[in-house]
């Protein structure tokens, strides 16, 4: 069987797999009071964003326990950048940029 390479996640599921990565093996409950330190996040985006990333394959989820244990399926070297890419000052404008009138 050929192993396809892992999927890119996004940002919100790159910030769950570096909690992953840190923790190991861990509950919804684990991953939302490490991301929740960093940024109010509610309990079931982070569920459900699980679920979304145990159907993309990139967890592995253990259901033998009451509470399921989320464990990352591929290590951070093996797993491509986030697919959103950094806003460019193109397509967005800085804080303070005066606006300049066309010609």
């Amino acid at each position: 069987m050929v192993e396809h390479p892992p999927p890119r996640p996004t940002d919100a599921e790159l910030s769950i797999l570096r909690v992953l990565w840190t923790l190991g093996p861990s509950t919804v409950r684990d991953v939302h009071e490490q991301l929740n330190r960093r940024a109010p996040t509610g309990y079931t985006t982070v569920l459900k964003l699980l679920q979304i990333m145990t159907e993309k394959g990139l967890v592995v989820r253990d259901e033998t326990e009451r509470a399921h244990i989320y464990e990352a399926r591929h290590s951070e070297q093996q797993t491509p950048p986030s697919v959103d890419p950094p806003p460019s000052s193109c397509c967005r404008r800085c804080p303070g940029e005066r606006r300049v009138p066309r010609s």
